[in-house]
């Protein structure tokens, strides 16, 4: 039989869409640095919690509730602010489904997180980029506007935004963003390391949706669990949809990330671990030569055009010594010689430093003898 199963489409996705096909396997004999995340160890209370879950995987779990309790006791948000998603990816196509007609447009600043993209063009909206200054800011208000038309519905903003790692915006110019008759997205992933967020102009503005995550800086990619906060209306909405269509996340996830939320000695811990081999990273790198920028998420950029090495050999010969890092291109905007490095555990910093290092001279004595050629890699995740 003859059928053509694109006839039967959304029109959103009549175009050819190939596989993502996000790589990520693991080997376990690499030091792998490639997304991000935290390397500390995870709380064993996360792990009693997930393994006491377990024992309830048959019956249908209430601890959705439960977890929007804990995050507004100890986060200091009301219950009717919250909407539970699974991670930043989820927030993203919620906020498409719920807001993007086609045609409309979400206005965005690369080099940041791509992942919105896919909701957005699935949805028939349109993604306009406008690039970031310089310092790694966000252009002025007043070129924003210039870009901001009637199909914009949506701007984005990662602060602090990856791969830059810098807070690219102030509260005075999220303030005027929210002024401009549009959704204002402010992604804060890495909250508890910036220290830095728009969650009480919330109560003020019904236009501004703020997200979070448990995947990176608290250690629990894998479970897949964030949220978002909102004005008490948008939140319901966002609810309403969201819990109708997946009503929970999983009970293994859930009993993870409330154990992580209340485990507040370990996470301090960990981000303290966690900033010290990031100074520490930073130090080294500078030693060798590298452009290594101040970072306030978990991962730094790091700039080998003093190197004379491009970032995709960089790439390529450091998973040869055993560390597994990855170029900016599928950010946007990226320079050559950008490198995308998750901070390793604290014990590894010194390890992976000297792999670098032996990079380099590597490649010195490479480019001495005309051997040194660039390959293309491939880039798999965020």
């Amino acid at each position: 039989m003859s059928f053509d199963i694109k006839t039967k489409l959304r029109d959103g996705l009549q175009a050819d869409h190939p596989d993502v096909g996000w790589d990520f396997s693991r080997n376990q004999d690499l030091i792998e640095l490639q997304f991000g995340e935290m390397q500390e160890d995870i709380s064993k209370k996360i792990i009693k919690a997930i393994k006491n879950a377990s024992q309830k995987v048959h019956i249908y779990t209430d601890l959705l509730q439960e977890f929007t309790r804990t995050i507004s006791r100890h986060k200091n948000i009301p219950e009717e602010n919250l909407v539970i998603v699974n991670a930043t990816d989820k927030a993203f196509r919620l906020l498409a489904e719920t807001f993007i007609n086609p045609g409309d447009e979400c206005l965005m600043f690369p080099p940041t997180y791509p992942a919105i993209k896919p909701s957005i063009n699935i949805f028939q909206g349109n993604i306009i980029e406008l690039g970031m200054q310089s310092d790694f800011k966000l252009p002025a208000t007043e070129e924003i506007v210039k870009h901001v038309s009637k199909n914009t519905k949506l701007i984005y903003i990662a602060n602090p935004s990856t791969p830059t790692g810098n807070l690219v915006t102030t509260r005075q110019q999220i303030i005027e963003l929210l002024q401009l008759n549009v959704i204002v997205i402010v992604d804060e992933c890495y909250f508890e390391v910036a220290k830095v967020s728009m969650f009480d102009l919330v109560a003020e503005f019904p236009n501004l949706v703020i997200i979070r995550s448990l995947s990176k800086t608290y250690g629990l990619a894998g479970l897949r669990m964030g949220y978002m906060i909102a004005h008490p209306e948008l939140a319901s909405i966002l609810r309403f949809i969201e819990y109708s269509l997946e009503p929970v996340p999983s009970v293994t996830s859930l009993a993870g990330a409330i154990a992580a939320i209340k485990d507040e000695k370990h996470l301090n811990r960990n981000l303290k671990r966690h900033k010290k081999a990031k100074k520490k990273l930073i130090k080294g790198f500078r030693k060798l030569g590298l452009i290594a920028y101040d970072s306030d998420t978990t991962s730094l950029l790091v700039d080998t055009q003093h190197i004379n090495v491009n970032a995709d050999e960089f790439v390529n010969r450091l998973r040869e010594l055993g560390v597994v890092v990855k170029t900016c291109h599928i950010y946007g905007n990226a320079q050559p010689g950008w490198v995308n490095f998750g901070i390793p555990k604290l014990e590894q910093t010194s390890l992976v430093i000297q792999k670098v290092k032996t990079l380099i001279d590597n490649a010195m004595i490479l480019t001495e003898n005309g051997l040194l050629k660039a390959k293309t890699t491939s880039n798999s995740g965020f």
